[in-house]
């Protein structure tokens, strides 16, 4: 039988290229296997291709069930204006790819002192504490670098993820 790795480890150990993104590609892998049974029992809606979905287009899949409040809509727009007033293109690039280094380091960093494949679910929910907090300092820090609320921050990212931006993994900012 193939024995796949597990999740935890397949998110724990940063790999070559874009870290984020490999994540967010393996939490879209991770909601199709629970939501496989229901998705084949489904038939195809009219008009639907036969493409497989991106991952961003699967995360909107998923995403437009969760309502979202017009005001929290209208700030979400308002800090994007804000965003594309005060950066040019090249500046919310550079921030991006600090964003996805800081992703990378904390889930490196965090995997150092947890290292999978990991004993117990107490140690994994502590490794995954322990990077949420390294991750959280480490967009603190690039916030304030760059004088961003956590609204401007979460637009640029989106932004990049959308637009598909290149982002260096963590062995390039190792010096």
């Amino acid at each position: 039988m193939l024995r796949l790795p597990s999740m935890t480890a397949f998110l724990a150990y940063p790999m070559k290229g874009n870290t984020m993104k490999t994540r967010q590609l393996a939490i879209c892998l991770s909601m199709a296997l629970f939501t496989w049974p229901v998705a084949v029992s489904h038939a195809q809606k009219p008009g639907m291709s036969n493409r497989p979905m991106t991952p961003h287009e699967a995360y909107e899949e998923i995403m437009r069930d969760y309502p979202v409040s017009k005001k929290q809509k209208k700030a979400e727009e308002e800090a994007r204006q804000n965003v594309l007033r005060r950066f040019g293109t090249e500046q919310r690039r550079r921030i991006y790819a600090e964003l996805t280094r800081a992703e990378a380091r904390a889930t490196h960093n965090a995997a150092q002192t947890y290292e999978p494949p990991f004993r117990n679910p107490a140690e994994m929910n502590a490794f995954m504490a322990l990077e949420d907090r390294l991750s959280d300092r480490y967009r603190r820090e690039i916030e304030k670098k760059h004088r961003l609320t956590p609204v401007q921050r979460k637009a640029i990212e989106r932004e990049g993820n959308q637009k598909d931006w290149p982002a260096p993994g963590i062995m390039k900012e190792r010096r």
